[in-house]
């Protein structure tokens, strides 16, 4: 009777070499782990930023062909949600909205101003990114009824994960044809 109770109390649990081991393995695997997962993370992070902004090429080219009216979309920032005339990093953020009236006045700034219509607000919420026109200072485009870009087009916009630099694996160019139409691909010199 000894015997099994001192066999159930030995066997009832980890020794602490059998715990140093495990907690030891566990270590190395996230030690290996983290650095991909972090990587894979930056990757899908750089595909995602650079479908928004294609997207919103898209779109606001499709909503001037469907109201017949003249669509900008133009960088912007999180406090005034007007187009900002000055900078070259799209990555702070966009503004999207039907131009009043006509395409004669495309320099309206304020999606609030009479007669326009907000179609969109992106912020910037990717602080180690930039997107930017590639040697080009271009902050707008201008969607006609047709579709065609008054501004802005034939331009190839680099998104760039700023710590590592434009020739990264993470750089996506993203060339916007005068057309309207968006083509992502990882980091080119040139469209």
């Amino acid at each position: 009777m000894i015997t099994l109770a001192r066999t159930a109390r030995r066997s009832s649990g980890f020794t602490l070499i059998e715990l140093l081991i495990t907690v030891s393995l566990l270590a190395i695997v996230l030690a290996l782990g983290i650095p991909s997962f972090q990587e894979f993370v930056r990757g899908n992070q750089a595909s995602a930023l650079a479908s928004d902004f294609a997207r919103d090429i898209s779109r606001a080219r499709t909503e001037a062909i469907s109201a017949n009216r003249c669509v900008k979309m133009c960088q912007s920032d999180a406090t005034s949600g007007q187009c900002l005339p000055t900078g070259n990093d799209w990555q702070r953020g966009w503004v999207m909205f039907v131009l009043p009236v006509s395409c004669d006045n495309p320099n309206v700034t304020n999606p609030a101003a009479a007669g326009a219509r907000l179609l969109a607000v992106r912020y910037g919420n990717a602080p180690n990114f930039t997107l930017a026109a590639d040697g080009a200072n271009q902050r707008e485009f201008v969607f006609d009824p047709r579709g065609v870009a008054l501004e802005g087009g034939n331009f190839n916009y680099v998104l760039t994960f700023t710590p590592e630099g434009t020739g990264s694996r993470h750089s996506r160019s993203i060339c916007v044809t005068q057309s309207g139409r968006a083509n992502i691909q990882r980091y080119t010199a040139a469209c």
